[in-house]
C-alpha cells in the first residue's frame, strides 16, 4: 500500500529486505517491465495462507505494482509468472499438475523468461515435486519460490524474479558472480523445498525423542546435526543432479545460456536453535562460457568459471538458506 512519495506498507515480513533491494534497482535502472501471471489450480481469489491480508491474486498484483510492472497478456509479456495454487477441485489434482509442468516445459523451450512460485502449500504433495525435477530445468527458470513459508512465498518469488530479470535485462555485459549467485540462489530455493516437503517433520520427531525441544535447541548439537545429515543428504543430492548440466540464462539481447557444473551443499546447521530453519553452504561449481542457446557448452575452447570464491564465507548459503 502506498504510503507517501517514498514509503510503501508491505505484507510479509520475511520477503522485505529482497523486495527493497530489487525496487532500488528497478528505480536506478528505470525499466519498467511487461508482465503476465498465470495461476494454476484455480484458488487465487483465495487467501494462501492464514496469515495472508488479502488473496493470493491481490497480493500478487500489489507486488507487482510495488515494482511499477506492465501488467499484459502472456504473448505481450518479456517476464511471466507461473503461479500455482491450492486445487480447486480435487477430482483434478493431477490435471492442475500437468498443467503447470507442461507450461513450464513449453515456455523453457521458447526460452521465455519465467518464474515459478509454488503457493499451493502442501496440496499437490510429493507428486507434483517429482515432476517438477524430473521434467523441468530449473536452472532455466529466472527464479524459483517453493516450499516458504505461504505467507511470504509471493513477495520472494517475484523479489527474486524481478532483480534477476532487471540484471539480464539491464547489464552491459557479463558477469560471473551474478550468475554464480544465480545458481546458488536457485539450489537454495530447491533444497528448501526438499527440506520442507521431506526432512522436517522426521526430524521434528527424532529431536522430541531425545526430549529437546524443536524450537529451543542447542543448533549444534552433533546428535541432531548428524540425523540432519542423514535424512537431508539425499534430497540434497537430488538438488545438486537436476541442476548439474542444465542452463541458465546468462543473456537476453542476444539471448544466451550457460552450463551450470557440479554444484554441491554442506555444512548444515540450525542458527537459531530451531528445526524450522535450517541453513547450509552452496558451493555453485564451475559455469561454461555464455553461448547461444543450442550451441554447447564450451564449443569457443574458453574455460569454464570457477566458484572457488563463491560460497559464502560465513558459511550459510546465499540468502541464507534458511527457511522464512
Amino acid at each position: 500500500r502506498r504510503m507517501g512519495p517514498r514509503t510503501d506498507l508491505m505484507a510479509g515480513l520475511d520477503s522485505i529486505a529482497r523486495l527493497l533491494v530489487a525496487r532500488i534497482a528497478q528505480e536506478d535502472l528505470g525499466y519498467q517491465v511487461k508482465a503476465s501471471v498465470q495461476y494454476v489450480g484455480g484458488t487465487e481469489g483465495r487467501h494462501s495462507s492464514e496469515f495472508d491480508l488479502y488473496t493470493l491474486e491481490e497480493v500478487v498484483d500489489r507486488h507487482l505494482s510495488f515494482f511499477r510492472a506492465r501488467k499484459v497478456d502472456p504473448e505481450a509479456a518479456e517476464l511471466r509468472f507461473l503461479v500455482m495454487t491450492a486445487p480447486a477441485d480435487w477430482e483434478r489434482v493431477g490435471a492442475y499438475r500437468e498443467e503447470l509442468v507442461s507450461t513450464l516445459e513449453r515456455d523453457l523451450s521458447r526460452h521465455v523468461p519465467t518464474v515459478l512460485i509454488e503457493a499451493s502449500g502442501d496440496a499437490y504433495g510429493d507428486a507434483l515435486e517429482q515432476a517438477l525435477m524430473e521434467r523441468v530445468s530449473f536452472g532455466g527458470l529466472v527464479a524459483f519460490a517453493g516450499k516458504y513459508d505461504q505467507a511470504n512465498v509471493a513477495g520472494a518469488g517475484i523479489a527474486m524474479g524481478f532483480s534477476r530479470y532487471l540484471y539480464l535485462r539491464c547489464r552491459a555485459d557479463g558477469g560471473d558472480a551474478a550468475d554464480l549467485a544465480q545458481v546458488r540462489q536457485m539450489a537454495t530455493s530447491m533444497a528448501l523445498t526438499e527440506y520442507t516437503l521431506h526432512v522436517r517433520a522426521p526430524l521434528d520427531r527424532y529431536v522430541e525423542e531425545l526430549g529437546l525441544d524443536r524450537n529451543d535447541m542447542d543448533g549444534k548439537d552433533g546428535r541432531v546435526l548428524a540425523e540432519l545429515e542423514t535424512l537431508f543428504r539425499p534430497d540434497l543430492d537430488r538438488v545438486c543432479k537436476s541442476l548439474r548440466g542444465g542452463t541458465l540464462i546468462s543473456s537476453l539481447d542476444p539471448y544466451r545460456e550457460r552450463t551450470i557444473g557440479s554444484p554441491s551443499i554442506g555444512d548444515l546447521y540450525f542458527p537459531w536453535g530451531r528445526t524450522f530453519e535450517v541453513a547450509f553452504t552452496v558451493d555453485a561449481g564451475e559455469l561454461g562460457p555464455s553461448l547461444p542457446a543450442g550451441s554447447g557448452s564450451g564449443s569457443d575452447g574458453a574455460a569454464p568459471v570457477g566458484a572457488a570464491d563463491s560460497a559464502v564465507p560465513d558459511g550459510t548459503a546465499d540468502d541464507g538458506g534458511e527457511v522464512p
